[in-house]
């Protein structure tokens, strides 16, 4: 993505924001009998509860794709004692905020999130 988001102006960036956040998830609209696994409750407090955030700087997590979400939290969990100020591959994701959550997680848990999360209504 880097190599196209550079050549981006702020305006279409702004523009693909719009159109994808206007789109619809295609994940149907109840959730019901969806259960939680214990180690979602961290995420809830940025995610929201029903993995829909309330802030514009964290992302929704509900109605993803399991196999994104299962990628990008190994990604996290593997790189979360990396040092952000040394240049590192891209096969790694710091994220400073995201390194205590996910440092501890075993592939099931990720996996088990990833399944829950994909699984909730994004609407």
């Amino acid at each position: 993505m880097s190599d196209i988001a550079v050549n981006l102006s702020d305006q279409n960036i702004a523009d693909i924001a719009d159109y994808y956040a206007g789109l619809s998830c295609g994940v149907p609209a109840t959730s019901d009998g969806i259960e939680m696994p214990a180690t979602a409750e961290p995420c809830a407090s940025c995610h929201g509860n029903d993995g829909r955030s309330e802030r514009d700087d964290f992302p929704h997590l509900a109605g993803q794709k399991e196999g994104y979400l299962r990628r990008q939290l190994t990604l996290l969990r593997n790189s979360a004692d990396i040092d952000p100020a040394v240049d590192f591959d891209v096969d790694l994701r710091h994220h400073g905020k995201m390194a205590p959550n996910v440092e501890s997680l075993s592939s099931d848990e990720i996996a088990s999130l990833a399944q829950y999360y994909s699984g909730l209504s994004c609407q």
